[in-house]
């Protein structure tokens, strides 16, 4: 291993940029994916008729929902993990030159 070209400790402002970059994608791109039933609906409204297709729409668009709420509370789970992580690398860094 060539230390000299090595380095320790964790870059907070990358992570901080990694997380940010990743809600991004899931807040824009993926949740708008996610709530745009229209095609499906479109899809449904064409071919399909009576009740069974109208509680398909309806639950269509309540689980839309359901998982656009649980993306949220992933990005938040995964922002905590990461901060975690973060703080554990840099806490076993200060650790490595102290008695």
């Amino acid at each position: 291993m060539d230390y000299a070209q090595s380095s320790y400790g964790v870059s907070k402002a990358g992570a901080e940029n990694y997380v940010s970059e990743l809600n991004n994608i899931v807040t824009t791109t993926v949740a708008n994916a996610v709530l745009d039933t229209s095609m499906v609906m479109e899809t449904v409204q064409r071919g399909w008729h009576g009740t069974a297709a109208d509680q398909f729409l309806a639950s269509l668009d309540k689980n839309a929902q359901t998982l656009n709420e649980t993306l949220n509370t992933l990005t938040s789970v995964f922002q905590s993990e990461v901060d975690n992580i973060v703080q554990a690398l840099s806490d076993m860094d200060n650790n490595l030159f102290t008695e």
